[in-house]
């Protein structure tokens, strides 16, 4: 891995946008300055953005103070390839919420950086450690002696100080030739088996061949004699074969006439069934003709029963018009009643004014006559009163007969249509709707 260029913003000691590092023209570099510069930060930023690790014990001390977020941006070269990594984290914005960090790499093709990210920060992380071929330790122990840790790598288990050493000189690449080369071994293994299982059932094939000669001569003499056979009987299935498309033809004839003759059956129950039902129109047609003059009795009562029912309703209407007439009557003596009590109460006080004028005798005597007129005419006007209440009752009873001689007529009229209705579309098995006899066979023949 080969550094190009580093950007930090907010990083460490380094408030805002830091002015960018070009490593292009540098073969070899010191970095001096006071303690607190913030050299070691520089080295920070690069494994931070590599790594997501450094110095810090936690990403929110990376970000410079009284700021909320930080990010590195580090172009590098590996196996002739630039490529780019942008790390980036935000301060949590509560104390119970926790930091958002993002990742991001692209590599440079044709003048554009192009994305290499994956969904998540650990798959992309697995890329980039895949593209510098060696993780932090490794980087830490060999390329980067931190201060303080310079015989880091001679405390480390030997188990840690071969895994280093194989990561920065390459070893791994024997593992994995190792493996591939046990692998073929196994393959080339299961080929030689197979290899040796089928020269196996080889051989037990010659060991039969003598065998298969002999079976081999005697099918061939079966086979001779089937050829024989088989011109033999050659004719014999010509002639066959002929026979054959022959019944085929009549087949295909019977084939085609089945239909013709299903339709025949059908044409034939269709005239069947329309023959019994004219039989049976016949059969009813005669039983009306037997019933006529039952029929005709009927009908002349129904015309008469419709007479008398007009008749009534003629009555009916005149007795309408009476009970009316009569109605009116009621209030014209309503209305003299009236009056007249109207006038008796004028005549008791007039009475009484003429007793509280005893000078006025002589005019008093002639109201007196004049009440006793008014008495009469009311005397005689109730009795013609009670002479049109007796005929007013004898008339609303006479009314109420007709209302009753109406009902029954119509109820006769109404059984008389529902009979001769009944009459009209009788059938066999019900009864004669004017005897309610049973009709049997003997009836309806």
């Amino acid at each position: 891995m080969i550094p190009v260029n580093l950007k930090m913003h907010n990083f460490m000691p380094y408030k805002g946008d830091a002015p960018p590092l070009s490593f292009t023209s540098i073969h070899t570099a010191c970095i001096s300055g006071d303690n607190g510069a913030g050299k070691s930060s520089i080295i920070d930023a690069i494994t931070w953005a590599l790594w997501g690790k450094a110095r810090s014990k936690s990403d929110d001390e990376l970000v410079y103070q009284g700021e909320n977020e930080t990010s590195v941006e580090f172009d590098f070269n590996s196996g002739g390839q630039i490529y780019r990594v942008i790390r980036k984290h935000a301060r949590p914005r509560g104390k119970r919420a926790s930091g958002q960090s993002s990742l991001d790499l692209f590599i440079f093709s044709e003048g554009n950086y192009l994305p290499l990210s994956a969904e998540r920060i650990s798959q992309t992380q697995e890329k980039l450690e895949s593209i510098l071929h060696m993780d932090y330790d490794t980087f830490t122990n060999s390329a980067y002696l931190r201060q303080g840790h310079a015989d880091e790598f001679t405390h480390q288990p030997p188990g840690k100080r071969k895994e280093v050493l194989s990561s920065i000189l390459g070893l791994s690449v024997y593992d994995l030739f190792e493996d591939r080369a046990k692998e073929e071994a196994r393959q080339s293994e299961q080929d030689k088996t197979r290899l040796l299982s089928g020269i196996s059932e080889l051989e037990n094939e010659l060991a039969l061949k003598p065998s298969y000669e002999t079976e081999l001569e005697q099918s061939e003499k079966v086979l001779a004699d089937i050829d024989k056979s088989v011109q033999e009987t050659g004719s014999s299935v010509k002639r066959l074969r002929a026979e054959a498309q022959v019944l085929e033809n009549a087949k295909t004839q019977l084939s085609r006439l089945e239909p013709l003759i299903s339709r025949h059956h059908e044409d034939i129950a269709r005239e069947k069934e329309a023959l019994n039902k004219s039989l049976s129109n016949l059969t009813e047609y005669k039983k009306l003709l037997n019933n006529q003059a039952i029929i005709e009795s009927g009908f002349q009562e129904l015309k008469a029963t419709r007479k008398s029912y007009d008749e009534m309703n003629q009555r009916a209407r005149q007795l309408s018009r009476l009970n009316e007439k009569y109605n009116q009557l009621e209030r014209t003596r309503d209305r003299a009643q009236n009056e007249l009590n109207t006038q008796h109460k004028l005549a008791e006080n007039n009475i009484r004014q003429l007793e509280s004028k005893c000078g006025k005798l002589p005019e008093f005597k002639q109201e007196q006559r004049k009440i006793a007129a008014a008495q009469h005419e009311l005397a005689l006007l109730e009795t013609e009163i009670g002479k049109r209440r007796e005929n007013a009752t004898a008339r609303t009873t006479a009314l109420s007969n007709v209302t009753e001689t109406i009902f029954q007529l119509k109820k006769q009229v109404s059984e008389v249509d529902e009979k001769l209705r009944i009459l009209l579309e009788t059938q066999s098995g019900l009864r004669c709707p004017l005897c309610e006899t049973e009709l049997g066979a003997h009836e309806l023949g």
